[in-house]
């Protein structure tokens, strides 16, 4: 997940720079038009959040045309006394806005929301090099299709939807075995095995599916290495 940003409040950029490294999150920075075009030709971001003191600045026209190729939402991060004068690019440029002073918990909650609508939404889910088509059921990396069972399938599809957050074991209970009675963390235990185990053979270590003990799975995608 790749998570634009254009702010300049340190406090926010902290924050949100740790969080990205506990959940696999690409955190891109940018404070100039020259940053920004230069991270344009590498990189498509998953979602983008603006401080509203860059919306009339020449950093603000060059992202709303970049906005408009790139189709990503966006969160406006608004001073609340300055909210009504930011009325009509609420209403038309933005997908959600946010007003300061806020919690961290509220901006990474509206972060992960916004997120998720939108991949429930698209036909590909992508991670690193693992890319899902929920049009053909089908998941590939580094050119190769998995050969997958349908619960294999659907719990790796979980895991990519839902990327960098863990699942819980009740979670993928229902999504997985809707209809089963008699399933058991051994039987999540053993598709989860069976996953890393394709994934290895596929990705090496790219992709990384973690266990929270006693709570459920994530995944995440590697640091490359330099």
């Amino acid at each position: 997940m790749k998570l634009l940003l254009i702010e300049s409040d340190p406090a926010i950029l902290m924050m949100l720079s740790r969080f990205g490294a506990v959940h696999g999150w690409e955190i891109h920075i940018v404070s100039s038009v020259a940053e920004l075009d230069a991270l344009q030709h590498y990189i498509i971001p998953n979602l983008i959040l603006v401080e509203d003191s860059f919306i009339y600045t020449s950093l603000g026209n060059r992202l709303r045309a970049l906005r408009d190729q790139w189709s990503v939402p966006c969160i406006l991060s608004v001073n609340r006394d300055h909210l009504p004068q930011y009325s009509h690019y609420l209403m038309h440029e933005f997908s959600d806005f946010i007003t300061r002073p806020f919690s961290s918990d509220e901006l990474i909650l509206r972060m992960r929301l916004l997120v998720r609508e939108v991949l429930q939404q698209q036909p590909f889910l992508q991670i690193g090099p693992l890319v899902i088509d929920k049009r053909k059921h089908v998941a590939e990396a580094n050119g190769e299709v998995l050969d997958l069972t349908p619960k294999q399938y659907r719990l790796l599809s979980m895991l990519v939807e839902h990327q960098g957050d863990v699942l819980r074991n009740d979670q993928l209970y229902a999504e997985i075995w809707p209809d089963s009675k008699r399933v058991s963390d051994a039987d999540v235990q053993q598709f989860i095995h069976q996953l890393r185990r394709r994934l290895t053979r596929t990705v090496g270590e790219q992709l990384k599916i973690e266990n929270q003990r006693g709570v459920g799975y994530r995944l995440v995608a590697t640091p490359a290495r330099s």
